[in-house]
C-alpha cells in the first residue's frame, strides 16, 4: 500500500554524495577535459555559461553556433594492435557519448572563460558506435565536398586532414576544424596551414567559399627519415569537374591528383615538407598543344636539347624521347600537371639507365590529357650530332 511521504529523524546527507553540476573552465587555446562520470554522457546534454554572463545557460551546440567553441569533440582512438600509436577521431553529433576514463581535446576560441557544466547522471548511457573520423553529418555534393588527405611514414599514418568547400560562408566557420596537438608518440602529422577565430593556425578541416579556384597549404611533419606517402584517399567522391593539384616546390614537382593515388617523397632527416594542394573547376576542354620549338643553344656536342611548346588548356602531360623506331629511349616528364601557356623541357642527351646516346634520328612525343580524360599527342623530329 502506499504509504506516502515519511520524515527520517535524524537523517543527513552523506558527505560524499553528488550533487551535480560538477564544473570544468575551458580557457582560451587547446583544453583537454574529461567526463568525471563512471558512466557515458551524450554530448548534447552538456551545459555551459561564458564568463560576465553566468545568468544565459549554452547548449553544446549554442556554444559552437556563437563561435565560443569549435566544433568538434577530439578523441584519441588508440591502436588495440600497438597502443603506443592510434588516430585522432572528431565528431560533432550531440548524440555522441562521451565516455569515461578518456581524455578529449577541445578548443576555446573566447577570450572569455567557458564553465562547463556536467549535468547529473540518471540513466548510464549507452556506447556509442560508428563514429566516423570528422564529421557524421556530412554529404558529399557538387556544392559541399571535401577531400581527405593521409601521410604515412614506415612507423604509422595520420589521415585526419581535409579541404574542401562548402556553399554557405557561415558553414566556412563552423565547419573548419584546427588541428589537434600532435600525440608525443605519433610518427608522422599531416596538416592544413590556415585560419581560425583570425587567427593563423594548423587545421585537422579547412573550408572555403570560392568554389571555382583555391589552393591550401599542407605540411607534412615525420619523426623519422626515409619515404612519405601522401594519399587522397576519397577523390572519387568530389564533383568530376574539379581539378586537384598537388606540388612540391622543394622537388620541383606537380602531378595532377585524379591521374594518381598518391605522392611520394623521401625525407633525408626528420622535419617538415610543404606541399600544395590547388583546386580549379575545369570543363570539358580538349586541351591543344600549339607550335613545338626544338632548340640547342650550343653547338657542343653535349650540349642538351630544349623543346618548347605551348598548351591550350591545363593537362597532364607527359613527354617522351622515342628512336626511329618508335622504342622508348628517354622519358622528360610523366604524368606532370602543367598550366596552359608557354612550357619548356630539357634532354639531357641520355637514356633512361643514363648512358650518353648515339647519334642519330629521334623523336620527341607529348602527350596531354584532360581532366576528364580528353587525349591529344604530338611527335616531332629531334636530330642529335655529336
Amino acid at each position: 500500500n502506499d504509504l506516502g511521504f515519511l520524515d527520517l529523524q535524524g537523517a543527513t546527507v552523506p558527505s560524499d554524495a553528488g550533487r551535480g553540476g560538477k564544473m570544468t573552465t575551458l580557457k582560451k587555446g587547446w583544453n583537454m577535459i574529461s567526463n568525471p562520470y563512471n558512466y557515458a554522457l551524450p554530448l548534447g546534454q552538456l551545459i555551459a555559461v561564458v564568463e560576465d554572463s553566468p545568468a544565459t545557460p549554452l547548449t553544446w551546440a549554442e556554444l559552437v553556433q556563437q563561435g565560443f567553441v569549435a566544433g568538434a569533440m577530439i578523441e584519441w582512438d588508440r591502436d588495440p594492435n600497438d597502443p603506443n600509436t592510434g588516430q585522432y577521431k572528431f565528431f560533432t553529433d550531440i548524440n555522441s557519448q562521451l565516455q569515461p576514463h578518456k581524455g578529449y581535446w577541445v578548443f576555446v576560441q573566447s577570450f572569455r572563460a567557458v564553465h562547463l557544466s556536467w549535468p547529473p547522471v540518471y540513466h548510464p548511457g549507452m556506447p556509442g558506435s560508428g563514429r566516423s573520423t570528422m564529421d557524421e553529418r556530412w554529404e558529399q555534393s557538387n556544392r559541399n565536398w571535401r577531400l581527405q588527405l593521409a601521410a604515412r611514414n614506415s612507423d604509422g599514418m595520420d589521415a585526419a586532414a581535409y579541404v574542401g568547400v562548402v556553399a554557405d560562408r557561415k558553414a566556412v566557420d563552423s565547419k573548419s576544424m584546427p588541428k589537434p596537438p600532435m600525440s608525443p608518440t605519433a610518427p608522422v602529422e599531416i596538416a592544413v596551414m590556415g585560419s581560425y577565430a583570425g587567427e593563423p593556425m594548423k587545421m585537422s578541416q579547412a573550408l572555403t567559399d570560392r568554389s571555382k579556384k583555391s589552393e591550401w597549404k599542407v605540411l607534412v611533419r615525420s619523426e623519422s627519415s626515409g619515404d612519405v606517402t601522401v594519399t587522397w584517399p576519397n577523390l572519387p567522391s568530389i564533383p568530376k569537374n574539379v581539378r586537384m593539384k598537388v606540388s612540391d616546390d622543394a622537388a620541383g614537382i606537380s602531378q595532377d591528383m585524379r591521374n594518381s593515388s598518391g605522392y611520394t617523397f623521401r625525407m633525408a632527416e626528420p622535419g617538415t615538407r610543404e606541399l600544395t594542394v590547388s583546386m580549379e573547376l575545369g570543363g570539358a576542354v580538349r586541351p591543344m598543344i600549339g607550335n613545338v620549338i626544338v632548340t640547342r643553344p650550343s653547338r657542343d656536342g653535349n650540349s642538351p636539347i630544349s623543346i618548347n611548346y605551348a598548351l591550350s588548356a591545363d593537362a597532364t602531360v607527359s613527354v617522351r624521347v622515342l628512336s626511329s623506331t618508335g622504342k622508348e629511349v628517354f622519358t622528360i616528364t610523366r604524368g606532370r600537371a602543367v598550366n596552359a601557356g608557354e612550357n619548356n623541357v630539357t634532354w639531357m642527351l641520355r637514356d633512361n639507365a643514363n648512358r650518353a646516346v648515339a647519334p642519330g634520328t629521334y623523336r620527341v612525343e607529348i602527350l596531354a590529357e584532360s581532366p576528364d580524360g580528353e587525349r591529344v599527342r604530338k611527335i616531332v623530329p629531334v636530330n642529335v650530332i655529336r
